[in-house]
Parts: C-alpha cells; sequence; structure tokens
C-alpha cells in the first residue's frame, strides 16, 4: 500500500486510485516504476510503525520506510553502503539520508 500511495493518486485518507479525480487529487509523487536499492536490486518497501519495531533481513527488501518519523531510507548494511561509495557510487535514492544499518 505503501507504494501504491506514492506511485499513484491519492485522497486525503490514503486511498489510492489510478485516475485523477476531484476526491483522488493528491500525488502520484514517483513515476513507475518504484526504484531499486543499488545494493540488493529489491524495490520492495518494508514499512515498520516506529523505529523499534524489527528491521528486515537485508536481503528481502530493498527499502525501509517508519511512518511514526517519515524516515525513508536504503535497506543495506554498513559496509555495502561504505563499498558502493568508496567504488564511486551513490546513495542519492535515499530520500532522507537515513541509512538503515545493521
Amino acid at each position: 500500500m505503501f507504494q501504491d500511495q506514492l506511485l499513484k493518486f491519492t485522497d486525503l485518507a490514503g486511498n489510492t486510485s489510478d485516475v485523477k479525480t476531484s476526491v483522488f487529487r493528491f500525488g502520484p509523487y514517483l513515476r513507475p516504476p518504484f526504484p531499486t536499492n543499488p545494493v540488493n536490486d529489491k524495490n520492495k518497501v518494508y514499512v515498520k510503525a516506529t523505529p523499534a519495531d524489527p528491521d528486515p533481513s537485508l536481503t528481502s527488501d530493498g527499502w525501509i520506510a517508519v511512518l511514526s518519523t517519515g524516515d525513508f531510507g536504503i535497506n543495506a548494511s554498513t559496509s555495502e553502503v561504505t563499498n558502493i561509495i568508496e567504488s564511486g557510487g551513490s546513495t542519492s535514492n535515499d530520500a532522507r539520508g537515513a541509512i538503515q544499518t545493521q
């Protein structure tokens, strides 16, 4: 549902629609397809209610969203991110600069 809310039109309650109407007037905020995590090639978003909720495995999901804080970041270990940066890559797909590390 989180991805749909970014890729489709939404109403005030967060319900989604493929078509823009007077009710579904917000968004879309990203053009499909949803961006792929450059570390594990996954584009699925793991949604947590709070930062204290358990993290996904590093290979199951590409991104992590934390609803209570609005944080959105890459799902990767510190060493994986460091390897990307040292090889001249970028973590610019990280929308808020908060990188999930395990």
